[in-house]
């Protein structure tokens, strides 16, 4: 039972950093909203 355990715990802390990636991501490309007209390259402003 130790692998079923640790595969859970793994999957569970899989989902919850890709969810809050995508929450980092959503956020970050609101405030970003206003770098898309006052900025020629907004790339340069992502964390990625």
């Amino acid at each position: 039972m130790a692998p079923l355990n640790w595969m859970s715990l793994l999957n569970m802390f899989i989902i919850i950093f890709i969810m809050y990636m995508c929450m980092n991501y959503y956020t970050y490309m609101n405030q970003s909203s206003q770098f898309f007209l006052t900025n020629s390259n907004p790339y340069k402003y992502w964390k990625w």
